[in-house]
């Protein structure tokens, strides 16, 4: 009997070790399989940022394959193209919906509707070097070797070629308010006239080559990290402030939150710091099990999402707690981008795109809420124009029809439509797959039956779309249901 007791204490002993020891797993395998929308594999590496296109449904991506990938908000593919090339920097999406992509020597410029060439400009002294970023007046900005290139978006024309830097340009580049070019090259910043033209120039002093892209606050000054040292410095070239040296190399691009907090991973640690003098904020407590990779992206709701070399996304809060994570079998190489209807999207070394349902709305209206600024990755910072709300023209559907309403034609001139949010003023009662989605969908309700053979019922719906500034724009359209 007493053998038999103890053997029950015992037992009862190893299986709650063992749950405690899989119940961290177990819970993180939860929020994987909850927050899964899709997966799309995408040759062996994803190597670039997604991108939004202007349509608010399509990603684009690039793998190592040699391949610019279009792809739906519901995973499907659109169109591939090939750039003869292994695509190592992001695209970025103009306002009219082309995609511009650097890669090798040269900058093309593709059709968001078939994926076809619509010209390259291929006249580079060095390899390219940065993600393009594009200027207010559609000047499209490069880096190669230690050369700037400015090339007119239309038709690919040269606008003009800067001198040769001191050093390879070692980082993407960002646009300010002026419409003033920064880029990093070795251990110097520059910045450059719209015309082409050198403004000015500052060494950070204290390390070695810039490794994190510059962002720009607010007002104006631009922030940037080279080793393990964190820099602000004012429009006209001076030093704002340095900050103590982080325990680690900066392994990702800051982001800029709206009360003006500045992110930035080091290592496996996340940092938070003030902008007003550059002091540490907070850092993490417990180290991530991985180096940060990639530069997180801010939620609407103040949430980080962030990759680690631990192979998991992130989702921490404003303070740096963790919320949830999710397993992306390969480590999230590139910086996540939130999109339309609560989902976000990530690339991963295995080669995997990732849908990920987040709990962010959008995302956050913030001086550079992440990597390139903005989900189109114009990597301007500037004035903002209001965007457009298109639903398109009424509809006539037949009772119990599945019915798709359609804000793909609304537009935004700059940087984007974050959110997307429909609402039924008048009508009977129906249900949307997704009110926040770009394409809902309902069924149309049943008629009851009358003397006129021509009864019919008109539901009114409202669409809302937001850009990244915060402006909204609305567009009321009808579904005659007969």
């Amino acid at each position: 009997m007493r053998k038999n007791i103890l053997f029950r204490r015992v037992a009862r002993a190893v299986f709650y070790l063992i749950i405690m020891i899989l119940l961290p797993t177990l819970i993180w395998a939860d929020d994987t399989e909850e927050r899964r929308r899709w997966e799309k594999q995408l040759g062996d590496e994803i190597t670039t940022a997604p991108v939004i296109g202007a349509d608010g449904i399509t990603i684009y991506v690039g793998s190592d394959d040699n391949n610019l990938y279009a792809i739906n908000s519901d995973g499907d593919q659109k169109w591939k193209f090939s750039a003869e090339d292994t695509v190592t920097f992001s695209p970025a999406v103009g306002p009219d919906g082309t995609v511009y992509l650097g890669v090798d020597y040269s900058l093309r410029a593709i059709d968001p509707e078939d994926g076809k060439q619509k010209w390259v400009f291929s006249q580079m002294k060095g390899r390219v070097a940065s993600s393009p970023a594009i200027s207010e007046d559609e000047v499209i900005y490069i880096g190669a070797g230690s050369y700037l290139y400015a090339i007119d978006a239309s038709d690919g024309t040269l606008e003009w070629e800067s001198q040769a830097l001191n050093d390879n340009i070692s980082v993407s580049l960002a646009i300010d308010t002026d419409g003033i070019l920064y880029a990093g090259a070795g251990k110097y910043l520059y910045a450059v006239n719209p015309d082409g033209s050198l403004k000015w120039e500052t060494p950070v002093e204290m390390s070695g080559t810039i490794s994190a892209d510059p962002v720009i606050d607010s007002d104006g000054s631009i922030c940037l990290g080279a080793d393990s040292f964190f820099y602000a410095i004012n429009a006209d070239g001076t030093q704002k402030w340095v900050s103590e040296a982080l325990n680690d190399t900066i392994t990702s691009s800051p982001v800029i939150d709206s009360d003006g907090t500045i992110f930035l991973g080091a290592g496996p640690y996340l940092y938070a710091i003030y902008k007003s003098g550059g002091d540490l904020k907070w850092s993490q407590p417990e180290k991530l099990d991985g180096d940060i990779l990639t530069s997180p992206a801010i939620g609407s709701d103040g949430t980080l999402y962030l990759g680690s070399d631990d192979q998991y996304l992130y989702a921490l809060n404003s303070s740096g707690d963790e919320q949830w994570v999710y397993e992306t079998g390969g480590s999230p190489f590139s910086a996540p981008v939130i999109g339309p209807g609560k989902t976000l999207y990530v690339g991963s070394r295995n080669g995997k795109l990732c849908a990920i349902e987040i709990d962010s709305k959008q995302l956050k209206n913030a001086p550079w809420p992440m990597r390139h600024h903005d989900i189109r990755h114009t990597g301007r910072n500037a004035s903002n124009s209001d965007p457009d709300a298109d639903a398109g023209s009424d509809q006539t559907v037949d009772e119990g029809d599945k019915v798709t309403l359609d804000g793909s034609g609304s537009t935004d001139s700059d940087y984007g439509i974050v959110s997307y949010e429909w609402s039924k003023t008048s009508g009977s009662s129906v249900t949307l797959s997704d009110a926040n989605a770009v394409r809902p969908t309902f069924t149309a309700p049943d008629i009851e039956d009358g003397e006129d053979e021509d009864e019919e019922e008109i539901l009114i719906f409202k669409l809302t779309v937001t850009d990244s500034k915060g402006q909204t724009s609305t567009y009321i359209m009808r579904n005659i249901c007969k």
